[in-house]
Formats: C-alpha cells, structure tokens, sequence
C-alpha cells in the first residue's frame, strides 16, 4: 500500500519568516526549531520527511508586505524543494487583496449526497454572485461522476482537501467524520466555510478559535430551532432559560440525509411518549434532530445547563411540531413552528442552507 500524502497548509495567520517556517516544521510532525532557516527548511522537505507531501500556501498583500524581501526567498525555497522531489508538490495561492465586486464568488461543495447535490444543482441553475467551481464527494470517483453528468458546464471534481485551494465559498454538505476533511483546509487559507449542520462543528471547537486567526469566517445554516434569528438576539444580552420540545407521528423514520442510520420507530400509541429530554451537552449524544438542535444553541453560546431539550412520539397529528420557550434578561417568548409529513426529507434545512448562500452574494441583507 502507497502511504498516504501528507498535506500542509499555510494562510494568512503567519506573517512572519520565523513562524512559517515553525508552523511548516510541525506541521511536518518535527520541533519547530527543525526550521530554523531556510537552509533547513529545504534539508527537511527534500531529505527528512517521507511520502507524498503537498504543501499549500495562501497569501494576502498584507502578508506579503509584512514578509518583504524574505516572501520571495520563502517561495523560491519551496519551489526549489519540490524540483528536488517528485513526489512534493506545491501549491502556491496569491490573493490580489479585495474582491472584485463584478467577479463573482467562486464557490465549492463538499459532499455529493442529498443536501450537496441540491446545492450544487442551484448553483449550477444560477444564484447572483456566485459561481460553482468544485465539487467533492466521499462516494467513489465514479459515482460522483454520474451524479455531475447533466451539468453543464460540470464543476471540477476534486478530493475533499483540495476544495479549499480551488474556492472563495466551501460548503460542507459531508457526514460529521468528514466534516474535518473539508473544514480544516478551509479555516486554515483563510476561506469562508459554511455548514450544513452545526453538530459537526460543534464537535471541532478548535476550528472556531482557529479561525479567528486565520480571518476565516464560518456560517452553519440554522433550521433545526424555530425562531434563530430572535434566539440570535436575545442571547446577545443573556439567555437565562431555553426549552425546546420537538414533536413527531410516530412512525418509520427515513435515515438523515448525508449522516445516520435508519432507526425503526415503535407502533403508534395512543398517548404522546417521551423518547428523549436533556440538558444542552446531552443533546449532542441524541437523536440527530436533538443533536442539530443541541449544537446549534450551545453554538450560540448558551450554557448547557441552561438548555432544556425533549422529543416527544405524538400521535395527535400528522404534522411535526416544534415549540419553543426562551427566558431571557432582555425579553420573553414562545414560538411554534408546525411541519410537513415528510421532515426527514429535510426541506426545510436545505432551504435554509441555499437561503446562507443567497445572503452571502447579495448586497443587502434584512435581519441578524
């Protein structure tokens, strides 16, 4: 078996000579003093490190004018590097600075499954300002194939790590064990990551702080809790109490698109029967409507403790049903959202999610 290649990646958080070449070091799985110079740098990448390595390397204006003269020694070093071995490739990703407002955002979808391939399908159709470029699926190259086969024109289709090289937008429609796969190189250049569902990233809090340094932006569209937006405001100033109780027909549940198995449901009853209830971390550990609605609170950063979560068997309808009880310092309310038969269909969160996407491209945008 060929060993696996490594990928390294570096954006816009370091801006200096001695902390790209630290952060490459271990990266690289070496102390960081292995990087001393570049000297060392080049012994490292052409005589030290074994298999099939890429390094990618994002840079801003502002980054370059921080390096001076020391940017082009740098990616001359690397260039140099990957002369000396066939199996060291790298890619270098020089930003111009700000946007060209008539160009539109280059977007790219990881994930090929039911929500993925919506999306990419409405970004092939046409949303204003932006432009399907990529696209990556964790079914084998084949059958990602036939699913772009109507495309016109069809999207590159990429591994899931080489979506951030390719793409402004990287949308992460993928199952939470790949969610990494595509996150990670998307904070890491700096890019804007939007998620599908928040449970995965609320499993990678590393992200968020990561982010923060690499002036990446993340957006998780939110369809799991009725009202977000108030939600939203309130605990700007403090959320004291939130109760959320999710009710469903009892009956055979289809699997969750891109996640999940199927779980059988028990024979109607006549009285509503309590399957679950929980506090916020608890949420996170419980059936996927519970953990969607779970990671998106304590995304929010509402404390655990302060979430109260149930989901109910109900036969008295047809319909889902979601009520919503906030107690907060600034204000009080009580929403219920009423659904169709078909939740595990996922209407609602795909629409949701092509909502984000409309929001990021337009030039105004109404509400929170």
């Amino acid at each position: 078996m060929s060993p696996a290649l490594k990928v390294v990646y570096l954006g816009p958080a370091e801006r200096t000579q001695p902390a790209i070449l630290a952060r490459l070091a271990r990266e690289l799985g070496f102390p960081s003093w292995f990087g001393h110079n570049r000297d060392a740098l080049f012994d490292l990448l052409t005589g030290w490190v074994a298999g099939p390595l890429r390094v990618v390397w994002r840079t801003t204006p502002a980054v370059r004018a921080a390096l001076g003269d020391d940017y082009a020694a740098l990616r001359q070093t690397l260039l140099d590097a990957a002369a000396m071995r066939d199996d060291l490739a790298v890619v270098l990703l020089e930003d111009d600075g700000q946007p060209d407002p008539s160009r539109p955002l280059r977007v790219a979808v990881g994930g090929l499954g039911a929500t993925g391939a919506f999306v990419a399908r409405h970004l092939q159709h046409g949303i204003p300002g932006l432009a399907l470029v990529a696209v990556a699926s964790v079914a084998p190259r084949a059958v990602a194939a036939r699913r772009l086969a109507a495309s016109v024109p069809p999207p590159s289709l990429v591994s899931l790590e080489r979506l951030a090289e390719l793409a402004d937008v990287v949308v992460a429609c993928v199952p939470c064990r790949w969610f990494p796969t595509v996150a990670a190189p998307a904070v890491e250049l700096g890019r804007l990551l939007v998620a599908a569902s928040a449970v995965p990233l609320a499993a990678e809090p590393g992200l968020v702080r990561r982010a923060g340094a690499t002036g990446a932006r993340i957006l998780v569209a939110g369809d799991a809790v009725p009202g977000l937006e108030l939600l939203r405001a309130a605990a700007a100033t403090g959320v004291d109490r939130v109760r959320l109780s999710l009710h469903r027909p009892p009956r055979a549940r289809d699997p969750r698109p891109d996640a999940g198995e199927a779980t059988a449901e028990p024979a109607a009853e006549p009285e509503a029967r309590l399957l679950f209830a929980g506090d916020g971390d608890g949420g996170l550990r419980g059936p996927p409507e519970v953990a969607e609605a779970a990671a998106s609170l304590r995304l929010l950063g509402i404390a655990a403790s302060r979430i109260h979560l149930e989901l109910w068997a109900d036969p008295g309808g047809d319909d889902e049903r979601k009520e919503l009880s906030v107690e907060a310092r600034g204000c009080r309310f009580t929403l219920t959202l009423v659904g169709g038969r078909t939740p595990w269909s996922r209407p609602c969160a795909r629409q949701a999610l092509l909502a984000l996407l409309h929001r990021i491209a337009t030039p105004l945008a109404v509400g929170s």
